[in-house]
Parts: C-alpha cells; sequence; structure tokens
C-alpha cells in the first residue's frame, strides 16, 4: 500500500514539472497535484544536491527538513551505492518544493545532480507514491 506524505494534502496543488521520456527531461510548468505522483520528503536538514558525489561546493542546493524533491517517477530513479551511502540522480528537470512553493525556477533543475538518500543507518529522504496509483497495467 503505498504511503502518504505527511507534508501533504492530497487536496493541494502546486506548480510542477513531471519527468518524462527516457531522457528524463521536463517539460515546461504544469499544474499537478503532488500527493497523486512519485515523490521524496527530506528527512534531514543534513541533504543537498550536488553536483558530484565525491566533493560539496557553495553552489550546491542544500535542502531542508520537510522539503519535497520530485525527481521523476520511481520505476525511472537511478541510485548508487557507495559504502553506506545510497545516492539519488536528480535529472534535469527535478523540481523541490518547500511550503508548496518551487524553489527552483521554471522549468526546474537545471543540471543532472545527486542527493545522498542514506547514509548508514541515517535516512535524509523518504520516498512517497501516489496514494491512489490506480490499477496496474502490463
Amino acid at each position: 500500500k503505498p504511503q502518504l506524505s505527511p507534508v501533504l494534502r492530497p487536496s493541494r496543488t502546486a506548480p510542477l514539472s513531471p519527468m518524462t521520456g527516457p531522457q528524463l527531461r521536463a517539460p515546461p510548468h504544469v499544474v499537478e497535484d503532488l500527493s497523486k505522483l512519485d515523490h521524496w520528503v527530506v528527512q534531514s536538514g543534513d541533504a543537498r544536491i550536488v553536483a558530484s558525489r565525491d566533493s560539496e561546493s557553495d553552489s550546491d542546493f542544500v535542502l531542508e527538513e520537510g522539503d519535497l524533491l520530485r525527481a521523476g517517477d520511481h520505476e525511472l530513479s537511478r541510485f548508487w551505492k557507495e559504502g553506506s551511502e545510497k545516492w539519488l540522480l536528480v535529472p534535469i528537470g527535478a523540481q523541490v518544493f518547500r511550503a508548496n512553493q518551487p524553489m527552483i525556477g521554471r522549468g526546474g533543475y537545471t543540471r543532472t545532480g545527486f542527493v545522498k538518500v542514506q547514509d548508514g543507518e541515517k535516512l535524509l529522504l523518504r520516498r512517497y507514491s501516489p496514494a491512489d496509483s490506480g490499477p496496474n497495467i502490463t
């Protein structure tokens, strides 16, 4: 059973750029109900979107606890595991929402990046799936 995001109400809507196609590029500005889309909720203020998994820089996007990250459908998510760290690819067009307001300009993130999902036992982001996913067609 899909988990409901604790920071979303199904009736709320927010500007969103859903990820589509094999290149994971978002179409321009679309309004959707985030509770009906795959997304991640930041669990710890230690999370940040980085250009490289090897280093942090001043140009990284620092995430706050409670932020929502829409990085495409979960089935298209790409992960890396390095030791006790698990990383998620943040594709072009991904969007971060804080208090239901988009934090990245129109069209979303302009380059690929990475965000640490888990560091040892510490969970930095929690994955949420749509509340009403409907029937699966295979």
